[in-house]
């Protein structure tokens, strides 16, 4: 028997066992049934994803300073920045630990750049 969590209107049972994970893998920010993966050893630190409207992701790598542009299948369609090479603080170039991108609905990539970094 599982646990009962909250009070009033707002009482859930805990269901231990509701994920199925592959063996050596685990959850870290996301919840839901593991399918597959892709993107290893590509990725340094993933900050953010976008779902483009023709089922292309956009993600964002903080840690290598890139946005890249994938097919649902992980082949590299783009990539927006220069890996492992952040760009000074505050030069307006690309990028320095940027975090998110959004689309204009002309398509222009748009990319939140607000970590920045500081070298000293």
């Amino acid at each position: 028997m599982s646990a009962i969590v909250g009070r009033g209107d707002f009482r859930y049972r805990i269901a231990d066992d509701w994920a199925k994970l592959s063996d050596g893998w685990q959850f870290g920010d996301v919840a839901g049934n593991f399918r597959h993966s892709w993107g290893e050893g590509i990725f340094r630190r993933a900050h953010g994803v976008h779902m483009g409207p023709d089922e292309t992701i956009y993600l964002t790598d903080d840690g290598d300073h890139t946005v890249r542009k994938c097919s649902l299948e992980g082949k590299l369609l783009l990539t927006i920045g220069i890996p492992d090479a952040p760009a000074p603080f505050m030069s307006g170039e690309p990028f320095c630990r940027c975090t998110h991108t959004a689309l204009s609905p002309n398509n222009e990539i748009y990319v939140s750049d607000g970590h920045g970094c500081r070298l000293i």
